[in-house]
């Protein structure tokens, strides 16, 4: 998303918190509702907004991958989506995996921040600290901090929910991820690691 007034361009990952982050942007002044950009990668901002893109602050928020996707799943499970009806979440992640109908589940969150294999924002948020790093962007963009929850899906362990041959997949898809932000199946490294 793209907020003038707050001369700040948002890069809204799937199942980070992006939601409750937009709503908390849109609440300031000079928010341009036709500016409600979801899911775009830096790429787009640069393609077509490139008169502003280097003036304005960027940021985005990554997660866990494993986390991630577990929580994707239970978002379509709770909006009762067709793909996740009656399908236990390892044989979901088969299907869209032997299908290639990934589109945007299974893609990288680099590929949403970087351009020709560099980090095109300047901050990035954790969502394992997101109070913590959302209290930066705010200082940094002069705001309150007035950050909802919105759309949370249930609080599970996800390692529970994983076999073996889903961990693989997960791993190979999300390699970078995991390796440039510090993340395991088991969690995460290191939780301070938020800027570029």
């Amino acid at each position: 998303m793209i907020h003038h007034g707050l001369k700040t361009i948002f890069i809204h990952i799937p199942r980070t918190a992006g939601n409750s982050i937009s709503f908390a942007l849109r609440q300031y002044n000079n928010y341009d509702a036709s500016n409600k950009i979801k899911h775009k990668g830096i790429f787009y901002y640069y393609k077509y907004h490139k008169n502003i893109v280097d003036e304005y602050f960027k940021f985005s928020c990554v997660r866990n991958p494993f986390e991630k996707l577990y929580s994707n799943y239970m978002f379509k499970l709770i909006r009762q989506d067709e793909d996740c009806i009656n399908t236990e979440f390892n044989d979901w992640i088969l299907k869209y995996y032997n299908n290639d109908k990934s589109g945007i589940v299974f893609k990288s969150q680099l590929a949403f921040l970087t351009i020709n294999n560099e980090i095109k924002v300047d901050f990035i948020i954790r969502y394992e600290n997101l109070k913590t790093d959302y209290n930066k962007v705010c200082e940094k963009l002069n705001i309150e901090n007035n950050l909802l929850y919105l759309f949370p899906t249930c609080k599970v362990d996800y390692r529970k929910k994983y076999n073996d041959k889903s961990i693989e997949i997960i791993s190979n898809i999300f390699k970078r991820d995991l390796e440039l932000f510090g993340y395991t199946f088991d969690g995460v490294k290191n939780v301070n690691n938020s800027t570029t």
